[in-house]
C-alpha cells in the first residue's frame, strides 16, 4: 500500500507533455511507497495526454475564474485517470455555481478552492468586498489578502453541503483552516485514504505561463525572489498543517 502521495505542478503546472511524464518517471521509480499525481488546469494543451500515463490528474476547471464550458468539457476525456476537478469558487458568481452543479451531474468528483485575491483591485473585478475580510500575518511582509468570510463563506458550505447530501463528490479545500493534515481531500480522492502529501516541481515543467488571475501559487514564487526548488520532494508549510496565525482587518 502507498504511504505517501506526491503532489506534482504545486508552484508551476503540470503540461502533460512526453517530457514532463519521463522525468516523473524516474522519480516514481525511485519512490515506489508514494503515489505521484500531477496538478494541471483545463486549458493545458497537452490536458488529454493525461490518459496516457498511470498518474492520477487533478484539473482546475475554471483556471482564468470565470468558466469556459467548452475548456471545463476537456475534463470528461480523461476518464478514470482525472482524480478530481478543483473548482476556484468566487461568492455571487452564478456561473461558477452552476459549473459546480454541471460537475455534480457528470460525477466529477470536485474540491471547491474558495478564491482569494492579492489586491482590492483584483477583487473588484470578480466579487464584492463586503463578502471578503483582509488577511494579514504577523511578521511576514507581502502576506496580506482578501479571503471569503461571513455569509459568503457559510453560502459555500452549504452548497457544497447540499450537493454532498445528495450523493455527488463534492468537498472544500482546507475546510478547517489546518492544513492538509487535517484535510486529506487529495489523498482521499487519489491514494484512497489518508497519507502525508508533499509536492514536486518538475524541472521539465518549468515556470507556469499562464496568468491567472491573483494565482496563489505564482504570488508565492514571487515571494521567493521569482524561484521553485525544482526536483525536490519536499513538504510546504500548509503540506505539514503549519498554519500562520491569521489576522483580519
Amino acid at each position: 500500500m502507498k504511504t505517501m502521495a506526491v503532489r506534482v505542478g504545486v508552484l508551476n503546472n503540470f503540461n502533460c507533455t512526453q517530457t514532463e511524464y519521463k522525468a516523473l518517471d524516474q522519480f516514481a521509480k525511485a519512490m515506489p511507497w508514494a503515489e505521484f499525481f500531477v496538478n494541471s488546469n483545463a486549458a493545458t494543451k497537452n490536458l488529454e495526454n493525461a490518459k496516457n500515463h498511470p498518474y492520477k490528474v487533478v484539473v482546475t476547471a475554471n483556471p482564468m475564474i470565470v468558466p469556459d464550458r467548452h475548456l471545463a468539457q476537456r475534463l470528461l476525456a480523461l476518464g478514470k485517470n482525472l482524480a478530481f476537478a478543483r473548482l476556484k469558487w468566487v461568492p455571487g458568481n452564478i456561473e461558477i455555481a452552476q459549473l459546480l452543479d454541471w460537475l455534480a451531474h457528470c460525477r466529477i468528483p470536485t474540491v471547491i478552492t474558495a478564491m482569494r485575491f492579492n489586491s482590492g483591485a483584483t477583487l473588484a473585478m470578480f466579487a464584492d468586498r463586503k463578502d471578503y475580510a483582509k488577511i494579514t500575518n504577523d511578521g511576514r511582509k507581502g502576506m496580506g489578502w482578501f479571503k471569503i468570510a461571513g455569509k459568503a463563506k457559510t453560502d459555500m458550505l452549504r452548497k457544497a453541503d447540499a450537493l454532498a447530501a445528495k450523493g455527488a463528490e463534492v468537498s472544500i479545500c482546507d475546510r478547517l483552516g489546518m492544513g492538509c493534515p487535517a484535510c486529506g481531500n487529495c489523498t482521499r480522492l487519489t491514494l484512497g485514504h489518508p497519507a502525508p502529501v508533499e509536492q514536486l516541481n518538475l524541472s521539465a515543467s518549468g515556470f507556469c505561463k499562464n496568468h491567472c488571475p491573483d494565482c496563489f501559487a505564482r504570488s508565492a514564487v514571487n515571494r521567493h525572489g521569482g524561484k521553485i526548488l525544482f526536483d525536490k520532494v519536499y513538504a510546504n508549510t500548509k503540506m505539514r498543517g503549519h498554519i500562520h496565525d491569521e489576522r483580519s482587518g
